[in-house]
């Protein structure tokens, strides 16, 4: 997220949060990691989950591992690369490129 590589693969056109959850994730790790700011508060994320995951608007206590379930589905679907399958880029016809897949070790 810090190199910004990840803006190539946002899928704004799929499921998810078409990119949005994405962005402010990216921006969130880029204020984290700059040294700039002694506190973070990533009000703009918070907004953007409220939107798509209203069971966490507010600021009431919430389970953590839904909230973690919740923004690593939304990040892989926002940065999942997917081509339509014959031109038609509905759910059951997408398909994953695996070899687009970047190799980690």
């Amino acid at each position: 997220f810090l190199s910004r590589q990840y803006l190539r693969d946002v899928n704004d056109k799929g499921l998810g949060c078409k990119g949005r959850l994405a962005e402010e994730f990216g921006h969130v790790m880029t204020d984290l990691w700059s040294g700039k700011n002694q506190a973070l508060t990533p009000r703009n994320l918070k907004r953007t989950i409220d939107q798509f995951a209203p069971q966490f608007a507010g600021y009431e206590q919430h389970d953590s591992q839904e909230f973690l379930a919740f923004l690593l589905d939304g990040l892989h679907e926002d940065l999942n690369r997917v081509v339509p399958a014959g031109g038609s880029a509905s759910r059951s016809t997408l398909v994953r490129r695996e070899n687009s897949t970047p190799k980690l070790f």
